[in-house]
């Protein structure tokens, strides 16, 4: 069975500029993304571990763009929810970040960590008691239940090696990649004989400089199409998948002419197989020659209803006179994190609500005619479906998390039009409280000694069933309907039909 569970941490360090890196004049673009490293298990608790990369693009002393780059560690633990415990499924992202300079060659990091936890548990409701070792003479109701279960996969590691962009006439050591990033856009995650494949893209881009040019920016989408291995005899898998890229650098190669520019970059790839897995409880048992004392108790299950990774877009169009960007000429870079996001229910359908943050850099003409580098920050209001409006009840419960896949921008007119990408993972679950037999232990020195002769006429209440009348009189639900001509297929806990007013009980 699969428990869900939300945990947040903080990540902070205090970084100062190399000498090879000239002053701070002024900030133009900060990101950040988290970036696990490991998955541990010890004395009875779950440990996870990574680190935060920042990225600082700023201008210098010179009005040069540069960028600094650096990290911090964050941890959190966890203990165990139950012995029944297997595995744990985490994904991780930032929900806030913030870079405050405090000095010219000194800056402090801080960011805000959540992790979405899907917790394996084993299905272990057993029923106790001395009752149970009498099997030839118990009778007991069951209950076939779906309960709501997982598998994880192995992280499975890739390297990558594309050209991204070709430069005529510049040598390698010309070029200047002042900083780089990756998104991944997952498009589909499908279970697949022993493992999930994932399919999507790594969107690479970078700024660049050349003798010849200030700053321009590259761009390359390259696909993927992967497999990561799973073990499970489940059946009707649905899966979700995380894709983290570990590591980038873009290198510039002397070619014919010119040179290229060439990304190297690191990918992990993990997924979670969730299904329903059939589960039998007992509901009600009683043993025919001896009294018992029965106690009951009732138990949480969930079932899997819906569950899916997929990338999807929103287009935001705003005038650039509300962003006070009239005069920009053209935008480099651009990027977006989702803030505020919380869940809301509209009747079957559940959104995401919250805002897109934007931030990035851009070219704009100053009024005696000359270029200047800017940055870019805005937010937009967002409200993303979920779940695309497939049935679910009050009961239900929804997981999601939500990440950037990347924004494609264009100035038209008066307008910043931009697509905004991004990932959904979800699963949806029915839960229910199912009424189980705990223990069942007879009574001592009350064995029922049945009389030969022994014949009683039950007037049965309305809703009473047959089960609930042989466990009155220690006789079987097969007896009472064999002598009451009983033939219909009724069900051991069905109420009595309102025809049969009486009942001979032998």
């Amino acid at each position: 069975m699969i428990r869900r569970m939300q945990k947040e941490c903080e990540s902070s360090c205090e970084y100062i500029l190399p000498d090879y890196l000239g002053d701070v004049k002024k900030v133009v673009l900060t990101t950040a993304k988290a970036q696990p490293s490991g998955q541990f298990e010890s004395d009875g608790e779950l440990e996870c571990a990574g680190i935060v990369t920042y990225d600082v693009v700023y201008l210098d002393s010179e009005n040069k763009l540069s960028c600094a780059s650096f990290s911090s560690d964050y941890d959190f633990s966890l203990k165990k929810p139950s012995e029944n415990y297997t595995d744990a499924y985490t994904m991780t992202e930032l929900s806030n970040f913030a870079i405050r300079l405090t000095g010219p060659r000194r800056m402090i990091a801080k960011s805000n960590v959540t992790s979405e936890i899907c917790v394996i548990e084993k299905w272990n409701h057993e029923e106790r008691g001395n009752a149970f070792s009498e099997s030839e003479t118990l009778e007991k109701i069951t209950r076939e239940l779906n309960v709501e279960s997982g598998v994880k996969s192995e992280i499975t590691e890739r390297e990558y090696a594309e050209e991204v962009a070709s430069i005529e006439g510049v040598s390698a050591d010309e070029i200047e990649v002042i900083t780089s990033s990756a998104y991944v856009r997952i498009s589909e995650s499908i279970p697949v004989k022993d493992g999930v494949n994932v399919k999507g893209e790594l969107i690479v881009t970078a700024l660049i400089r050349t003798p010849d040019s200030s700053v321009f920016a590259i761009r390359r989408e390259i696909p993927f199409d992967e497999t990561v291995s799973i073990s499970t005899d489940g059946e009707n898998l649905s899966a979700i998948a995380d894709v983290k890229v570990t590591s980038l650098n873009i290198s510039a190669n002397d070619g014919e002419g010119g040179s290229s520019l060439v990304a190297n970059a690191i990918a992990e790839f993990s997924a979670l197989t969730l299904f329903n897995e059939a589960v039998t409880v007992i509901s009600d048992a009683y043993l025919k020659n001896c009294d018992t004392v029965s106690e009951y108790e009732n138990v949480k299950v969930q079932s899997l209803v819906a569950c899916e990774t997929k990338s999807d877009s929103i287009n935001v169009k705003i005038p650039l006179k509300e962003l006070g960007i009239e005069n920009v000429k053209e935008i480099f870079a651009l990027n977006q994190d989702f803030r505020s996001l919380g869940l809301k229910r509209e009747g079957n359908a559940v959104y995401f609500t919250g805002e897109i943050a934007f931030s990035g850099v851009a070219c704009e003409i100053l009024e005696d005619g000359e270029p200047h580098i800017i940055g870019l920050k805005f937010e937009h209001p967002v409200e993303i479906n979920v779940n695309n409006n497939c049935q679910n009840s009050d009961s239900s419960r929804v997981f999601a998390k939500i990440s950037p896949a990347g924004c494609e921008w264009e100035i038209e007119g008066e307008c910043l039009n931009v697509l905004v990408r991004y990932n959904l993972s979800y699963s949806i679950s029915e839960e229910d409280n199912v009424r189980c037999l705990a223990s069942c232990e007879i009574v001592e020195n009350t064995e029922f000694k049945k009389k030969a002769s022994r014949v009683s006429v039950y007037y049965p209440d309305e809703n009473e069933t047959l089960f609930e009348i042989a466990k009155k009189f220690h006789t079987s639900v097969q007896d009472i309907a064999r002598d009451n001509m009983i033939t219909e297929a009724t069900s051991l806990g069905m109420p009595v039909k309102s025809g049969y007013k009486k009942l001979i009980i032998r």
